[in-house]
Protein backbone atom coordinates (compact mmCIF):
# COMPACT_ATOMS: atom_id res chain seq x y z
CA UNK A 1 0.00 0.00 0.00
CA UNK A 2 2.86 2.59 0.74
CA UNK A 3 4.73 1.82 -1.85
CA UNK A 4 1.57 1.88 -4.30
CA UNK A 5 1.01 5.63 -2.91
CA UNK A 6 4.14 6.67 -3.47
CA UNK A 7 4.02 5.45 -7.53
CA UNK A 8 0.42 6.96 -8.02
CA UNK A 9 1.73 10.01 -6.42
CA UNK A 10 4.65 9.98 -9.24
CA UNK A 11 2.10 9.44 -11.47
CA UNK A 12 -0.25 12.12 -10.59
CA UNK A 13 3.15 14.57 -10.15
CA UNK A 14 2.10 14.78 -6.51
CA UNK A 15 4.59 14.72 -3.63
CA UNK A 16 4.87 11.25 -1.35
CA UNK A 17 3.31 13.78 1.85
CA UNK A 18 0.61 15.63 0.16
CA UNK A 19 -1.23 12.83 -1.28
CA UNK A 20 -1.12 10.80 2.11
CA UNK A 21 -2.28 14.20 3.83
CA UNK A 22 -5.09 14.00 1.30
CA UNK A 23 -6.51 10.74 1.67
CA UNK A 24 -6.16 10.43 5.82
CA UNK A 25 -8.96 9.31 8.24
CA UNK A 26 -9.76 12.81 9.83
CA UNK A 27 -9.46 13.16 13.73
CA UNK A 28 -13.18 14.33 13.60
CA UNK A 29 -14.07 11.03 11.91
CA UNK A 30 -13.25 8.58 14.66
CA UNK A 31 -14.14 5.80 16.39
CA UNK A 32 -13.98 5.15 12.21
CA UNK A 33 -15.53 1.91 10.70
CA UNK A 34 -13.25 0.66 7.67
CA UNK A 35 -14.61 -1.03 5.15
CA UNK A 36 -13.25 -4.32 6.35
CA UNK A 37 -15.13 -3.97 9.23
CA UNK A 38 -13.13 -2.99 11.80
CA UNK A 39 -13.54 -0.22 14.15
CA UNK A 40 -10.45 2.53 14.46
CA UNK A 41 -10.76 3.59 17.84
CA UNK A 42 -8.71 7.08 17.57
CA UNK A 43 -6.57 8.72 15.69
CA UNK A 44 -4.69 11.83 14.35
CA UNK A 45 -2.73 11.08 11.08
CA UNK A 46 -2.99 14.69 9.29
CA UNK A 47 -0.81 15.62 13.12
CA UNK A 48 1.45 12.43 12.53
CA UNK A 49 2.39 13.99 8.94
CA UNK A 50 2.83 17.49 9.93
CA UNK A 51 5.23 16.53 12.92
CA UNK A 52 6.94 14.57 10.90
CA UNK A 53 7.23 17.36 7.88
CA UNK A 54 8.49 19.56 11.14
CA UNK A 55 10.69 17.67 12.79
CA UNK A 56 12.55 16.55 9.97
CA UNK A 57 13.00 19.88 7.79
CA UNK A 58 11.05 18.07 4.97
CA UNK A 59 11.77 21.29 2.77
CA UNK A 60 15.20 21.74 3.09
CA UNK A 61 15.74 18.09 2.37
CA UNK A 62 13.81 18.22 -0.85
CA UNK A 63 15.99 20.90 -1.58
CA UNK A 64 19.13 19.62 -0.74
CA UNK A 65 18.35 16.66 -2.49
CA UNK A 66 17.86 18.11 -5.70
CA UNK A 67 21.60 19.76 -4.97
CA UNK A 68 22.92 16.09 -4.30
CA UNK A 69 21.14 14.77 -7.75
CA UNK A 70 22.97 17.99 -9.55
CA UNK A 71 26.50 16.59 -8.48
CA UNK A 72 25.37 12.87 -9.29
CA UNK A 73 24.71 11.36 -5.99
CA UNK A 74 21.75 8.72 -5.95
CA UNK A 75 19.94 10.47 -2.32
CA UNK A 76 16.62 9.64 -2.18
CA UNK A 77 13.58 10.58 0.29
CA UNK A 78 11.24 7.91 1.38
CA UNK A 79 8.11 8.54 3.81
CA UNK A 80 5.44 6.17 4.81
CA UNK A 81 2.26 5.90 7.20
CA UNK A 82 0.88 2.95 8.99
CA UNK A 83 -1.59 1.86 11.13
CA UNK A 84 -1.19 -1.09 13.64
CA UNK A 85 -3.96 -3.65 15.23
CA UNK A 86 -2.73 -4.39 19.18
CA UNK A 87 -4.24 -6.29 21.46
CA UNK A 88 -6.62 -7.46 19.07
CA UNK A 89 -6.72 -10.83 20.70
CA UNK A 90 -5.90 -12.14 24.52
CA UNK A 91 -7.96 -9.08 25.61
CA UNK A 92 -7.32 -10.03 29.77
CA UNK A 93 -4.60 -9.55 32.28
CA UNK A 94 -4.64 -9.37 36.22
CA UNK A 95 -2.00 -7.47 38.87
CA UNK A 96 -1.83 -7.81 42.39
CA UNK A 97 -0.64 -5.26 44.54
CA UNK A 98 0.33 -5.69 48.08
CA UNK A 99 1.32 -3.62 51.06
CA UNK A 100 3.71 -5.68 52.83
CA UNK A 101 4.41 -5.91 56.69
CA UNK A 102 7.27 -3.49 56.48
CA UNK A 103 5.29 -0.95 54.73
CA UNK A 104 6.66 -1.63 50.99
CA UNK A 105 4.87 -2.23 48.29
CA UNK A 106 4.63 -5.77 46.09
CA UNK A 107 2.90 -5.41 42.80
CA UNK A 108 2.82 -9.05 40.97
CA UNK A 109 1.76 -9.85 37.18
CA UNK A 110 1.46 -12.91 35.31
CA UNK A 111 2.60 -10.91 32.21
CA UNK A 112 6.56 -11.67 31.57
CA UNK A 113 8.78 -9.28 29.79
CA UNK A 114 10.94 -9.74 26.97
CA UNK A 115 13.46 -6.44 27.59
CA UNK A 116 10.68 -3.67 27.57
CA UNK A 117 11.18 -2.80 31.27
CA UNK A 118 7.93 -2.89 32.03
CA UNK A 119 8.34 -2.90 35.94
CA UNK A 120 9.05 0.93 35.44
CA UNK A 121 5.29 1.12 33.83
CA UNK A 122 3.96 -0.64 36.75
CA UNK A 123 6.09 1.54 39.59
CA UNK A 124 5.13 4.84 37.79
CA UNK A 125 1.07 3.63 37.59
CA UNK A 126 1.32 2.40 41.55
CA UNK A 127 3.11 6.18 42.71
CA UNK A 128 0.11 7.50 40.46
CA UNK A 129 -2.07 6.59 43.74
CA UNK A 130 -0.06 5.71 46.18
CA UNK A 131 2.58 8.14 48.23
CA UNK A 132 5.51 5.49 47.58
CA UNK A 133 9.60 5.64 46.12
CA UNK A 134 9.96 3.67 43.32
CA UNK A 135 12.52 1.89 45.96
CA UNK A 136 10.04 0.90 48.41
CA UNK A 137 7.97 -1.21 45.20
CA UNK A 138 9.19 -4.38 44.18
CA UNK A 139 7.72 -5.55 41.28
CA UNK A 140 7.33 -9.38 40.41
CA UNK A 141 6.85 -9.94 36.54
CA UNK A 142 6.26 -13.54 35.11
CA UNK A 143 4.50 -14.89 38.53
CA UNK A 144 2.26 -17.46 36.63
CA UNK A 145 1.71 -19.55 39.74
CA UNK A 146 -0.71 -16.86 40.88
CA UNK A 147 -1.97 -15.92 37.80
CA UNK A 148 -1.70 -19.46 35.61
CA UNK A 149 -3.07 -18.56 32.33
CA UNK A 150 -1.73 -15.48 31.59
CA UNK A 151 -0.25 -14.52 28.27
CA UNK A 152 2.50 -12.26 28.52
CA UNK A 153 4.25 -10.02 26.49
CA UNK A 154 2.82 -10.16 23.01
CA UNK A 155 0.77 -8.59 20.34
CA UNK A 156 1.40 -5.08 22.26
CA UNK A 157 -0.33 -5.50 25.04
CA UNK A 158 0.91 -5.09 27.94
CA UNK A 159 0.49 -2.16 29.13
CA UNK A 160 -3.31 -1.69 28.16
CA UNK A 161 -4.08 -4.98 30.10
CA UNK A 162 -1.78 -5.51 32.52
CA UNK A 163 -1.25 -1.96 33.24
CA UNK A 164 -4.85 -1.14 33.40
CA UNK A 165 -5.00 -4.24 35.97
CA UNK A 166 -1.86 -3.24 38.33
CA UNK A 167 -3.69 0.44 38.18
CA UNK A 168 -6.97 -0.74 39.25
CA UNK A 169 -5.30 -2.48 41.82
CA UNK A 170 -3.41 -0.08 43.45
CA UNK A 171 -6.49 2.11 43.00
CA UNK A 172 -8.19 -0.63 45.17
CA UNK A 173 -5.27 -1.07 47.88
CA UNK A 174 -5.54 2.61 48.68
CA UNK A 175 -8.85 2.56 49.32
CA UNK A 176 -8.44 -0.18 51.80
CA UNK A 177 -5.35 1.48 53.43
CA UNK A 178 -8.10 4.45 54.02
CA UNK A 179 -10.44 2.16 55.36
CA UNK A 180 -8.00 0.57 57.97
CA UNK A 181 -6.95 4.57 58.80
CA UNK A 182 -10.64 5.86 59.34
CA UNK A 183 -11.06 2.63 61.86
CA UNK A 184 -8.50 3.48 63.63
CA UNK A 185 -9.21 7.02 63.84
CA UNK A 186 -12.72 6.81 63.78
CA UNK A 187 -13.49 9.19 61.15
CA UNK A 188 -14.91 9.16 58.07
CA UNK A 189 -12.83 7.30 54.95
CA UNK A 190 -13.38 10.59 52.94
CA UNK A 191 -11.11 12.51 56.01
CA UNK A 192 -8.15 10.01 55.02
CA UNK A 193 -5.40 10.91 53.07
CA UNK A 194 -2.45 9.25 51.79
CA UNK A 195 0.58 11.51 52.22
CA UNK A 196 4.37 11.40 51.88
CA UNK A 197 6.19 8.92 53.81
CA UNK A 198 4.04 5.80 53.59
CA UNK A 199 1.56 7.41 56.13
CA UNK A 200 -2.29 8.16 56.30
CA UNK A 201 -3.84 10.86 58.16
CA UNK A 202 -6.76 12.73 58.67
CA UNK A 203 -7.21 15.64 56.93
CA UNK A 204 -7.06 18.88 58.43
CA UNK A 205 -5.35 16.94 61.68
CA UNK A 206 -1.77 15.89 60.68
CA UNK A 207 -0.89 15.17 63.93
CA UNK A 208 -3.61 12.23 63.81
CA UNK A 209 -1.14 9.89 61.24
CA UNK A 210 -0.28 6.41 61.12
CA UNK A 211 2.56 4.16 58.89
CA UNK A 212 1.47 1.98 56.16
CA UNK A 213 3.13 -0.83 58.23
CA UNK A 214 1.66 0.14 61.40
CA UNK A 215 -1.82 0.04 59.90
CA UNK A 216 -1.20 -3.93 58.05
CA UNK A 217 -0.09 -4.92 61.46
CA UNK A 218 -3.41 -3.73 63.26
CA UNK A 219 -5.36 -5.65 60.14
CA UNK A 220 -4.75 -8.80 61.74
CA UNK A 221 -3.49 -9.96 58.41
CA UNK A 222 0.22 -11.30 59.10
CA UNK A 223 1.51 -11.23 55.57
CA UNK A 224 0.40 -7.92 54.29
CA UNK A 225 -2.86 -6.52 52.59
CA UNK A 226 -3.68 -7.23 49.12
CA UNK A 227 -5.89 -6.14 46.66
CA UNK A 228 -6.11 -8.40 43.08
CA UNK A 229 -8.11 -7.04 39.93
CA UNK A 230 -8.23 -7.88 36.15
CA UNK A 231 -8.68 -6.23 33.41
CA UNK A 232 -10.57 -7.00 29.96
CA UNK A 233 -10.51 -4.70 27.80
CA UNK A 234 -13.63 -4.97 24.63
CA UNK A 235 -11.82 -4.51 21.27
CA UNK A 236 -8.33 -3.83 20.19
CA UNK A 237 -6.61 -0.09 19.69
CA UNK A 238 -4.72 0.82 16.53
CA UNK A 239 -1.78 3.13 16.83
CA UNK A 240 -0.16 4.67 13.77
CA UNK A 241 3.09 5.86 12.54
CA UNK A 242 4.51 8.52 10.16
CA UNK A 243 8.05 7.52 9.20
CA UNK A 244 11.10 9.17 6.88
CA UNK A 245 13.63 7.57 5.65
CA UNK A 246 16.86 9.11 3.95
CA UNK A 247 19.25 7.15 2.15
CA UNK A 248 22.25 7.69 -0.47
CA UNK A 249 23.54 4.68 -2.71
CA UNK A 250 26.83 3.80 -3.97
CA UNK A 251 26.59 3.64 -7.32
CA UNK A 252 29.58 1.72 -7.93
CA UNK A 253 28.29 -0.84 -5.23
CA UNK A 254 24.98 -0.54 -4.71
CA UNK A 255 25.33 0.00 -1.19
CA UNK A 256 22.79 1.54 0.55
CA UNK A 257 23.88 3.81 3.66
CA UNK A 258 21.02 5.31 5.46
CA UNK A 259 21.48 8.79 6.81
CA UNK A 260 18.43 10.17 8.55
CA UNK A 261 15.53 8.52 9.61
CA UNK A 262 12.92 9.94 11.60
CA UNK A 263 9.70 8.09 13.77
CA UNK A 264 6.29 10.12 14.78
CA UNK A 265 4.30 7.77 16.74
CA UNK A 266 0.69 7.50 18.17
CA UNK A 267 0.68 4.99 20.65
CA UNK A 268 -2.52 6.68 22.95
CA UNK A 269 -1.31 8.02 25.45
CA UNK A 270 2.69 7.54 26.48
CA UNK A 271 2.39 6.05 30.13
CA UNK A 272 6.41 6.07 30.46
CA UNK A 273 8.36 7.65 27.60
CA UNK A 274 11.63 6.53 27.82
CA UNK A 275 10.39 3.20 27.45
CA UNK A 276 8.06 3.80 24.95
CA UNK A 277 10.68 5.54 23.46
CA UNK A 278 13.28 2.73 23.29
CA UNK A 279 10.92 0.45 21.82
CA UNK A 280 10.27 2.74 19.15
CA UNK A 281 13.61 3.10 18.24
CA UNK A 282 14.26 -1.00 18.39
CA UNK A 283 11.32 -1.83 16.56
CA UNK A 284 12.87 0.54 13.95
CA UNK A 285 16.06 -0.72 13.61
CA UNK A 286 14.35 -4.10 12.73
CA UNK A 287 12.21 -2.45 9.80
CA UNK A 288 15.76 -0.62 8.65
CA UNK A 289 17.37 -4.37 8.79
CA UNK A 290 14.54 -6.23 7.11
CA UNK A 291 14.27 -3.68 4.49
CA UNK A 292 17.92 -3.27 3.40
CA UNK A 293 19.42 -6.92 5.28
CA UNK A 294 17.45 -9.52 5.92
CA UNK A 295 17.05 -12.47 3.51
CA UNK A 296 16.39 -16.09 3.12
CA UNK A 297 18.05 -17.14 0.72
CA UNK A 298 18.09 -21.93 -0.71
CA UNK A 299 20.06 -23.50 -2.77
CA UNK A 300 18.40 -24.83 -6.02
CA UNK A 301 18.00 -28.08 -3.57
CA UNK A 302 15.94 -26.38 -1.40
CA UNK A 303 18.54 -26.21 1.25
CA UNK A 304 18.68 -23.14 3.54
CA UNK A 305 21.69 -20.88 2.76
CA UNK A 306 21.36 -18.33 6.08
CA UNK A 307 21.41 -21.38 8.90
CA UNK A 308 22.91 -19.40 11.10
CA UNK A 309 24.05 -15.30 12.25
CA UNK A 310 27.09 -16.17 10.12
CA UNK A 311 25.34 -15.71 6.93
CA UNK A 312 21.78 -14.32 7.64
CA UNK A 313 22.67 -10.70 7.91
CA UNK A 314 21.62 -8.38 10.29
CA UNK A 315 21.91 -4.53 10.80
CA UNK A 316 24.21 -3.66 13.74
CA UNK A 317 24.53 -0.23 15.25
CA UNK A 318 27.27 0.63 13.08
CA UNK A 319 25.07 0.68 9.82
CA UNK A 320 22.03 2.64 11.65
CA UNK A 321 21.65 6.75 12.05
CA UNK A 322 20.38 7.95 15.42
CA UNK A 323 16.46 7.29 15.24
CA UNK A 324 14.92 10.49 15.54
CA UNK A 325 11.58 10.01 17.87
CA UNK A 326 8.19 11.86 18.83
CA UNK A 327 5.05 11.06 19.76
CA UNK A 328 1.37 12.21 18.68
CA UNK A 329 -1.25 11.39 21.34
CA UNK A 330 -4.93 10.29 20.77
CA UNK A 331 -5.80 8.10 23.36
CA UNK A 332 -7.68 5.31 23.19
CA UNK A 333 -11.09 4.66 24.74
CA UNK A 334 -10.91 1.20 24.94
CA UNK A 335 -8.96 1.13 28.35
CA UNK A 336 -8.65 3.73 31.58
CA UNK A 337 -5.09 4.73 30.86
CA UNK A 338 -5.51 5.70 27.00
CA UNK A 339 -2.66 3.64 25.89
CA UNK A 340 -2.47 1.57 22.77
CA UNK A 341 0.59 -0.84 21.76
CA UNK A 342 3.97 0.66 21.09
CA UNK A 343 6.35 -2.37 20.12
CA UNK A 344 5.69 -3.24 16.88
CA UNK A 345 4.59 -0.45 15.04
CA UNK A 346 8.17 0.86 14.06
CA UNK A 347 8.83 -2.37 12.42
CA UNK A 348 5.51 -2.01 10.08
CA UNK A 349 6.80 1.74 9.53
CA UNK A 350 10.33 1.31 8.35
CA UNK A 351 10.44 -0.84 5.71
CA UNK A 352 7.93 0.76 3.61
CA UNK A 353 10.00 3.79 4.43
CA UNK A 354 13.51 2.59 3.54
CA UNK A 355 11.98 1.37 0.36
CA UNK A 356 10.73 4.24 -0.85
CA UNK A 357 13.87 6.33 -0.11
CA UNK A 358 15.85 3.87 -1.75
CA UNK A 359 13.68 3.84 -4.89
CA UNK A 360 13.43 7.50 -5.05
CA UNK A 361 16.92 7.40 -4.74
CA UNK A 362 16.76 5.27 -8.13
CA UNK A 363 14.22 7.05 -9.55
CA UNK A 364 16.41 9.18 -12.05
CA UNK A 365 17.66 5.96 -13.98
CA UNK A 366 13.84 4.72 -14.52
CA UNK A 367 14.16 1.89 -11.73
CA UNK A 368 10.67 2.11 -10.18
CA UNK A 369 10.56 -1.62 -8.45
CA UNK A 370 13.05 -3.76 -6.44
CA UNK A 371 11.61 -7.08 -3.93
CA UNK A 372 13.02 -6.62 -0.56
CA UNK A 373 15.91 -6.68 0.70
CA UNK A 374 17.59 -3.97 -1.46
CA UNK A 375 20.76 -5.26 -1.24
CA UNK A 376 23.52 -4.06 -3.52
CA UNK A 377 23.58 -7.05 -5.58
CA UNK A 378 19.98 -5.82 -6.39
CA UNK A 379 20.53 -2.53 -6.72
CA UNK A 380 23.80 -2.85 -8.58
CA UNK A 381 22.34 -5.00 -11.05
CA UNK A 382 19.05 -2.88 -11.61
CA UNK A 383 21.57 0.39 -12.01
CA UNK A 384 23.32 -1.71 -14.89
Amino acid sequence: LERGLDVLARGLGLDPVEIRRRNVIPREAFPYEAPTGITYDTGDHGALLDRLVEQSGYEALRAEQVTARAAGRLVGIGVSLVIDSTAWFSRSEAAAVRVRPDGRVEVAVGSSPSGQQHGALYRSLVRSVLPVDDADIVVIEGDTARFAGRDGSMGSRTAQMTGTAVRDAGVAIAAQLRRLAADRFECAEADVELGPGTTAYVRGVPALAVSFADLVAASGHDDGVEEICGYEQSGATYPAAAHLSVVEIDPETGRVTPVRHVAVTDCGRVLDEASARGQVVGATVQGISQALYEEAVFDEDGTPRASSLAEYAIVSAAEVPFIETSFVESPSPRNPLGAKGVGEIGMIAAPPAVLNAVLDALAPHGIEHLDLPCTPEKIWAALR
